[in-house]
């Protein structure tokens, strides 16, 4: 279902994002990563994937509609219209609410819902019969982290932008999302002690390692009749 396809993933040289790149290009797709800051990481991650499939890099903020119109159109020129775009760019804060700056909720907000919303902007029109986009969101968005809540509101919003283009999209595009719980990657890795005190409350008694998110994501890119859902994959998290 994904031989031959072109798939635009942000933020996709760590993490998540990088687990399922690779998931992609390993199944035959054609994969267009992008990073915004540490471009050495990007070359590196692209000559590594680039050994097992077709690979581009475009480093691009797609926290900005000129970078998000930048990408797509660096993606379209190098491999053709585009059959999956996943928005997996995302940041978090750990505080107390009040005390967050507003320069804070910018960067939240910016990074877990705008970039979403301007790559889906900017890929539409390059998006193929029976396309699909996916939103990597987070539990968050349902089980509220008190101590982030930016990210809690944004990844929500997520979720919401998820249904209404799920809506509008039809039938040509499908539009899905999934919510991991804590995965074990560079981006929000605990530390030993602080992941003792959270296994007990993850009934399968640890953290998502990035390859089983990204084999869930898979699920959802390769069936065709799913549209509007969230996947929440959090090891049983949400039934404490």
């Amino acid at each position: 279902m994904i031989r031959g396809k072109h798939a635009v993933v942000t933020g996709s040289t760590r993490g998540i994002g990088l687990a399922l790149a690779e998931a992609i290009v390993k199944a035959g797709g054609k994969v267009t990563l992008n990073c915004a800051h540490d471009f050495d990481r990007g070359l590196y991650v692209a000559q590594e994937l680039g050994e097992l499939g077709q690979v581009s890099l475009v480093p691009a903020d797609v926290t900005q509609e000129s970078g998000a119109t930048a990408l797509i159109q660096r993606a379209v020129d190098r491999f053709g219209s585009i059959d999956i775009l996943v928005n997996n760019v995302g940041w978090i804060l750990h505080r107390a609410w009040h005390s967050y700056s507003n320069q804070e909720w910018d960067w939240h907000m910016d990074r877990n819902l705008k970039s979403a919303w301007l790559c889906s902007k900017a890929v539409f029109p390059w998006l193929t019969e029976g396309s699909s986009i996916l939103n990597i969101a987070s539990s968050s968005a349902f089980s509220l982290e008190l101590d982030a809540l930016p990210y809690s509101i944004a990844k929500a919003g997520l979720l919401a932008l998820t249904k209404g283009l799920a809506r509008i999209l039809a039938p040509r595009t499908r539009v899905n999302a999934i919510a991991p719980g804590y995965v074990d990657t560079t981006f929000d890795k605990q530390d030993r002690e602080q992941a003792e005190l959270i296994y007990p409350f993850i009934p399968l008694g640890r953290f998502a390692h990035p390859a089983e998110v990204a084999q869930a994501a898979i699920t959802l890119l390769e069936n065709e009749y799913i549209t509007g859902e969230t996947l929440t994959i959090d090891g049983g998290e949400s039934l404490l």
